[in-house]
């Protein structure tokens, strides 16, 4: 098999040496529920609900990438805190 060309051009969709007229269509955020303090899995559960482009339209991919790291915003203060408790004792 050959490959096949895909390509919009002059508001047509290209396929090969057949054309058909198109327009570049935007699509609106879906709304994604999440609670401000939802737990890790509930965040990770987000990527089997949605897309990554959905979920990047609601802007969560921090959260994601914070909860698929496992290392939230509390995690990162608390050991903040901790070293600095650390170092007071040495």
């Amino acid at each position: 098999m050959e490959p096949v060309t895909l390509r919009i051009k002059d508001e047509k969709l290209r396929i090969g040496t057949y054309s058909i007229s198109c327009r570049w269509q935007t699509t609106v955020p879906v709304p994604i529920d999440l609670p401000l303090d939802a737990p890790p899995i509930e965040i990770l559960r987000l990527r089997v609900k949605y897309s990554l482009d959905d979920v990047a339209g609601a802007g969560l991919l921090p959260k994601l990438g914070e909860a698929r790291t496992g290392r939230t915003k509390e995690d990162k203060e608390s050991s903040g805190i901790l070293k600095a408790v650390r170092d007071l004792g040495e």
